[in-house]
């Protein structure tokens, strides 16, 4: 039984596993010269470096020594003088920041972390040009007990990320790791090519990725950095921009570390199995666009985080019934919002008035939930709704007049709430797009009747023993 966090097992792939295959060394470039050149092998202790490095480009004026390996303190700037030794990389990783802010709050910590020093022991990652060591003050690593470590460095296998990747393509390798052990992948219906060594993460299938300057900052100098250099370079790498796992097998839960994903502009998990709490870290993702986590096993409450993701065109969290709560108010202030879709779930109380400052809102599904109160007056000013379905709730009082102003109202189902109200007198009627009884309607064409309107749909308690009065509804539910 591998008893690692998600986060461990993403580091040691990366720092043990992930190497470039050797068929294909010889066709890459090495700094300083091409493939085939020699990869030092040795270890750091005692001021010594054994092994031999290809040319004096590797390690600054050709020197590989005093600065680099002194004492047995690994490579200048990652883990020197006791930022190694004592797990911190210039006060870097100790605040969770890396790459000034590109992977901030924690989310590349655990291998920012395990490149300065090796859980369990005081080992420490040395770089050298991309040649990647195990290093310990004063002799070699021990192996940890808890998991054999492959020596693919000592076969002469170089590693796929190197001391001059950007800080930025760590972070997301990183992320893609821990999401793919977070998620149950060994489990998954389909996994190709996920965390195959030498894979790029962006033919991991489900991923979308898409050619993005980012900046050229190593993760050397992001941790030795409190910030973003203002003359940072630019680089064209390619950027996850999409997960797209839906009918998966995936199992467990979504990490915070999805956040290391800055790109992201679509995130559809939906039809799996996915348990605990939505992180509130999806709301750092200021790209995304579609959050689809439907139809799962999630638990807790909608995170108020998620009023910060202003680029957010479709969300969907329904058929989760282990959420409930309050629907937060702050889901107002996602201005781009056209579709919402919370069916299906546990959530209690009234529903925000804030929800009437979505203008761009076109669908909202609140059905099947443990709703109450009156319905808001306010949403009467979404002109753009199309779609508003709040069937299977507790609402009670009247329909507001100003939702007759609804005029791209297409579907509008009431049903099965503890409503009272005549929307024939209340203006209702006129919204139908076409009607059967003459007394709303006008122009009478092959039996059916002209209401001006757009509403096709209109379902309302008007069955037996209900209380809404509507002769123009499309159905009638009844409570009996």
């Amino acid at each position: 039984v591998d008893n690692r966090s998600p986060q461990e097992r993403a580091r040691d792939f990366l720092v043990f596993d992930d190497v470039l295959p050797v068929a294909l060394e010889d066709d890459v470039q090495v700094d300083g010269g091409p493939g085939g050149g020699q990869v030092g092998v040795g270890f750091a202790g005692d001021g010594q470096v054994s092994g031999g490095y290809p040319n004096d480009g590797y390690a600054g004026n050709g020197q590989v020594g005093d600065g680099y390996a002194n004492g047995g303190y690994a490579n200048n700037g990652y883990a020197n003088n006791g930022q190694g030794n004592n797990g911190q990389a210039n006060g870097q990783v100790n605040n969770g920041q890396a790459n000034g802010g590109y992977a901030g709050n924690e989310y590349a910590q655990g291998y920012a972390q395990g490149y300065a020093e090796a859980e369990g022991t005081d080992d420490v990652l040395a770089t050298y040009g991309g040649d990647v060591q195990m290093a310990r003050q004063g002799g070699l690593a021990p192996a940890p007990e808890d998991f054999e470590r492959k020596d693919h460095i000592a076969g002469g296998t170089r590693p796929y990320l190197r001391t001059d990747t950007p800080a930025y393509r760590v972070a997301q390798r990183y992320s893609a790791a821990v999401l793919y052990y977070s998620l149950g992948g060994p489990g998954w219906n389909s996994g190709r090519y996920w965390l195959e060594p030498g894979v790029h993460e962006c033919d991991f299938v489900g991923i979308v990725c898409e050619d993005v300057v980012i900046p050229a900052l190593t993760l050397a100098e992001a941790l030795a950095s409190d910030g973003l250099p203002d003359d940072v370079r630019g680089v064209v790498e390619r950027v996850v921009v999409a997960v797209d796992l839906p009918e998966n097998g995936l199992r467990g839960e979504i990490p915070r570390e999805i956040a290391g994903l800055p790109m992201l502009g679509r995130l559809n998990l939906w039809s799996n199995e996915i348990s605990g709490t939505i992180p509130s870290q999806i709301g750092t993702l200021n790209n995304l666009a579609t959050v689809k986590l439907d139809d799962n096993l999630l638990t807790g409450y909608v995170p108020s985080d998620l009023g910060r993701l202003s680029s957010v065109r479709d969300l969907s969290l329904s058929l989760n019934p282990g959420i409930q709560g309050r629907i937060p108010a702050e889901l107002g202030d996602m201005s781009s919002l056209e579709s919402l879709d919370l069916g299906g779930m546990g959530l209690r109380g009234a529903v925000p008035t804030a929800l009437g400052r979505l203008e761009n809102l076109t669908r909202l599904y609140l059905q099947n939930n443990r709703l109450g109160g009156t319905l808001p007056d306010e949403y009467g000013v979404l002109s753009g709704l199309e779609e508003l379905v709040l069937s299977g709730n507790g609402f009670v009082g009247g329909v507001p007049a100003s939702w007759s102003g609804l005029r791209n109202l297409r579907r509008l189902e009431l049903q099965f709430n503890d409503l009272e109200a005549n929307l024939d007198r209340e203006g209702f009627c006129s919204m139908m797009r076409t009607g059967r009884d003459g007394r709303f309607g006008r122009d009478e064409v092959g039996g059916q009747y002209n209401a001006g309107g757009q509403l096709d749909v209109l379902v309302a308690d008007c069955g037996a023993g209900g209380r809404v009065r509507c002769d123009c509804c499309t159905r009638c539910a009844g409570l009996d």
